[in-house]
């Protein structure tokens, strides 16, 4: 099963999107971790400050009680309340026993207790009244005596105030005693600091939506204008056709990677355009030139079925004959045309034999119709040499071309004087439509001195096609206009002519 035909354009669009779209999330994680850390480290250091300061406002009495500043300042954030910023702290004794519990913990609850060594803090989250998100920080500390009781101890210009009792306690009281190591754990529920990760969370989720949109409508238009000059060469292909294969691929402002590619398909295109355009014009080439023999076989034809019967018809063998002829003479054009046209005229196979010019323009008269026969005046010069060493068939093509278009651009009824030579023939028509600067483009292929006709006998196709038999004849033709007459001169070699070359085209 074939896979679906699927769009690079699409393909770019989606793919280039979705890469930037997971840097920018992956970024975007990273990012949210990194600042959610950065707040949670601040406020687990706001939370050791506090400790420190729990811990540092902490000490045993002399009566071997507990005497805690911290817990008597009544600090805001640690009453009993329900407002934002709440805060807990509770002290344990060195069997894991409350003995200090801030009021905001009245009421049954307790934070959870993991002892740790001494000096060393560890945090946490957990869930405050079940509820709430919070910050735990789990310390322990060794109780000191009680200040005041190393200054009154210490005094010695007064009388001692401490009690026999105290005094017995201080001297015996060992800080290092396993019994004096207490359990201190401090929470809060970092409402601000929440507040702010909702914010960021929130921008962050807004930033990404609003990059992926826009992301998207760029990189599309990027794309688009990248592909821009594809786009415009699959349209330019999409129109090509048989008949506008000239037009090129445009090869400026194109990417440097299509570049070759162009280039080698101009190239590809414009070898096929000459091979089209060779085989279009072998093709009426072909067309143009067998009508007179396929007219002539045609005629021949009805004029031998016209005379079945008659006692006077003329002998079959003579039609037989000339049929044949005909048919070989066409074979020979088709095969001048065919080498022409496949550019290795070395192959054609000359007949050369003795030919006299004045019967081969009798035979092409003869086959045109009979208005254009009445128009034509033959002057033959009785030259000295009569006859010339040539392929009379290639002859016969040229003057059946060079009668034809004088026949179809002279006017209508006017005269159309032949005169024959040694070596050559001479045709002179009236025409009304050249000039001078006209004459060099007869022989162009195509060329019509009014657009508005499109017979295939116009002027250049069967002149272009008579200057290359005559090239191949080793003959010359040439045109002059004087007073409105048209006079083409075609001269050939001839085995008494010393001056062959001169005739060479």
């Amino acid at each position: 099963m074939s896979r679906p035909h699927t769009s690079i354009q699409s393909r770019l669009v989606i793919s280039l999107t979705t890469a930037i779209i997971a840097l920018f999330g992956i970024s975007t994680v990273g990012l949210y971790f990194f600042m959610r850390n950065a707040f949670y480290e601040q406020a687990d250091k706001n939370l050791i400050r506090v400790a420190e300061d729990f811990m540092h406002e902490t000490a045993r009495t002399p009566d071997g009680g507990l005497e805690c500043e911290f817990h008597e300042l009544n600090i805001g954030e640690f009453q009993k309340g329900n407002y934002e910023g709440q805060a807990y702290y509770e002290l344990r004794d060195h069997q894991g026993k409350p003995l200090i519990q801030s009021a905001s913990l009245t009421g049954g609850e307790d934070l959870p207790h993991h002892p740790v060594a001494v000096g060393t803090f560890k945090t946490e989250a957990l869930m405050l009244n079940g509820e709430i998100p919070g910050r735990v920080i789990y310390t322990s500390f060794l109780l000191k005596l009680e200040e005041r009781v190393h200054e009154k101890r210490e005094e010695t210009s007064t009388p001692a105030t401490l009690t026999p009792t105290e005094k017995a306690f201080a001297d015996s009281y060992d800080e290092n005693d396993p019994q004096n190591r207490v359990y201190l754990a401090i929470a809060e529920a970092p409402t601000e600091l929440l507040r702010t990760l909702i914010i960021l969370d929130s921008t962050l989720l807004v930033t990404g939506i609003i990059l992926a949109i826009t992301t998207f409508l760029l990189v599309r238009k990027i794309v688009l204008s990248t592909f821009r000059p594809l786009i415009e060469i699959a349209q330019i292909t999409e129109q090509m056709g048989p008949d506008n294969l000239n037009t090129p691929l445009p090869e400026e402002q194109v990417p440097l990677e299509l570049l070759p590619l162009i280039t080698r398909f101009n190239q590809f295109i414009k070898r096929l355009d000459e091979a089209i355009s060779r085989e279009r014009r072998f093709s009426i080439d072909l067309a143009h030139e067998i009508r007179s023999p396929v007219a002539e076989i045609r005629s021949l034809m009805e004029v031998a079925a016209d005379s079945v019967g008659n006692a006077h018809a003329e002998d079959p063998f003579n039609t037989y004959q000339r049929g044949a002829e005909i048919s070989k003479r066409m074979s020979k054009i088709i095969e001048v045309i065919t080498v022409i046209h496949q550019d290795n005229t070395e192959a054609i196979q000359f007949v050369s034999e003795s030919s006299s010019i004045e019967s081969i323009l009798e035979h092409s008269i003869e086959a045109l119709d009979s208005p254009t026969q009445t128009r034509i005046q033959f002057e033959k010069n009785e030259p000295k040499f009569k006859n010339i060493e040539t392929d009379s068939d290639l002859l016969r093509a040229v003057i059946d071309n060079l009668l034809m278009n004088a026949a179809a651009h002279s006017p209508a009824h006017s005269k159309i004087l032949i005169s024959s030579q040694a070596n050559g023939f001479t045709i002179k028509n009236t025409t009304t439509d050249l000039k001078e600067s006209d004459l060099s483009l007869l022989t162009k292929a195509f060329w019509q001195k009014d657009s508005a006709r499109t017979e295939a006998d116009c002027f250049g196709l069967g002149l272009t096609l008579v200057t290359v038999y005559l090239r191949l004849l080793r003959g010359r033709i040439d045109h002059s206009l004087k007073d409105g007459e048209l006079t083409t001169k075609v001269l050939l070699p001839s085995k008494h002519n010393t001056d062959d070359s001169s005739l060479e085209s």
